[in-house]
């Protein structure tokens, strides 16, 4: 568990963005308490493909696209605390301050 270990930050010149990934146990639980339910996949296969699609194209534009594992009492508790609504911005915003915390070494939040 070497969780104070700082990641290996990507180069300067590069744009990395942090992409929510949820995993196949998590899936119903972010829908669940998402506030906008309906603007997710319907099932946990259906997100996996538009995931891999929008991954795949980001890094064919350039841009590095990290996966940031999500889960949902985290958001719950990151939102409630940044007093923002579970949607699909907030979760994107959740995604970019991880990655953020990671290359910056935080263990604090």
């Amino acid at each position: 568990m070497g969780g104070n270990r700082l990641a290996s930050a990507p180069a300067p010149d590069e744009m990395v963005v942090g992409v929510a990934w949820y995993s196949r146990d998590e899936w119903p639980r972010i829908r669940a308490i998402a506030a906008d339910p309906e603007t997710l996949e319907a099932s946990y296969d259906d997100w996996l493909k538009v995931f891999n699609e929008s991954r795949d194209a980001l890094r064919q534009a350039g841009i590095v696209a990290e996966d940031v594992p999500v889960i949902a009492d985290e958001l719950r508790q990151w939102c409630v605390a940044e007093g923002r609504s579970i949607d699909g911005e907030a979760r994107a915003s959740y995604a970019a301050e991880q990655l953020r915390r990671k290359y910056q070494g935080s263990d604090s939040g």
